[in-house]
């Protein structure tokens, strides 16, 4: 029997995250008017981000009459792992964009952290591609530096809250 390796997809240069102010329905994920005031923040972020995540619990479930104790699936917690991400402090002028993550992602903006896999990051999201939605509150941007040596950057670490239901393989519709 020959055995069949599927092909995958390289993790580099191929997810897409854009930060979107307002979607009207999400979980049919954004329209191209929506998507087009987002922020594409995937450009700023540094190549150690985690991104999105989840957790679910787990409890017992035993019975009087089994010697077995069983596992039972409860909730479930999205959450984004702590953005870290470059900006420019000084000197910016349009149509310089060095700080489009950093005004978009203000410390209290509310909207949604849209994420492409296995999407071109340096392409538009279009209909058809499949998306995750998270609706997001932004935190503290804390400013410091990443890494230690000549070319560390000037970065931003900020958290973000999942604040509601997270959409998962939604396929982006026309507007």
């Amino acid at each position: 029997m020959t055995v069949v390796i599927p092909e995958s997809v390289s993790a580099q240069g191929n997810v897409k995250a854009v930060f979107v102010p307002a979607i009207a329905d999400p979980s049919s994920g954004p329209d191209s008017t929506e998507l087009a005031a987002g922020t594409d923040i995937g450009r700023y972020l540094m190549p150690e981000w985690e991104g999105p995540s989840g957790e679910q619990n787990t409890g017992e479930d035993s019975r009087f009459y089994s010697t077995q104790t069983f596992t039972r699936l409860g909730r479930n917690t999205n959450s984004i792992a702590d953005l870290v991400y470059t900006y420019k402090p000084q000197g910016v002028t349009a149509p310089d964009d060095a700080n489009d993550a950093y005004d978009a992602l203000a410390e209290g903006n509310t909207g949604f952290l849209v994420m492409g896999y296995g999407i071109d990051a340096a392409a538009t999201l279009t209909t058809g591609d499949i998306v995750d939605v998270y609706p997001i509150e932004c935190g503290v941007q804390n400013k410091a530096t990443t890494g230690e040596d000549e070319f560390a950057p000037l970065t931003v670490t900020q958290t973000l809250a999942v604040t509601g239901t997270a959409f998962k393989d939604v396929e982006l519709q026309g507007s």
